[in-house]
C-alpha cells in the first residue's frame, strides 16, 4: 500500500477533527516560521513566502499575501478560516 493508513482505514467520525487539527496546526507552523524569519531580520525569505494577489478588476489594488497552501493551490489566510469554521460547523459572520 502508499500510505499506513488506506481509504477503509478512516475513522469518518472523526475525520473533520482530524481535518481541523492538521489545519490548525498547519496555519500556526506558517505564522511560527514567519515570526521567526522576522525576528531574525530574514526579510528575503519573508518575501519569497508571499503570493502575488492582482487587483484583477482596475478598481483595487496588487498585493501580496502569506501563502497558506496546504496542496498545490494558493490559499491564503482567509480561506484557511473558512474551511476550519465549516469543519467545525462555525458560522462566521460577514467582514467589510
Amino acid at each position: 500500500m502508499e500510505n499506513e493508513e488506506t481509504i477503509m482505514d478512516v475513522d469518518v467520525n472523526n475525520l473533520k477533527q482530524k481535518q481541523y487539527d492538521f489545519l490548525k496546526k498547519h496555519t500556526i507552523d506558517i505564522l511560527d516560521e514567519i515570526i521567526e524569519l522576522l525576528q531574525d531580520g530574514n526579510l528575503q525569505k519573508v518575501m519569497y513566502s508571499l503570493k502575488f494577489s492582482g487587483a484583477g478588476d482596475g478598481y483595487g489594488q496588487d498585493n501580496y499575501y502569506i501563502n497558506f497552501s496546504y496542496d498545490k493551490k494558493p490559499r491564503d489566510l482567509q480561506e484557511i478560516i473558512e474551511k476550519m469554521a465549516e469543519l467545525k460547523g462555525i458560522e462566521l459572520e460577514e467582514i467589510e
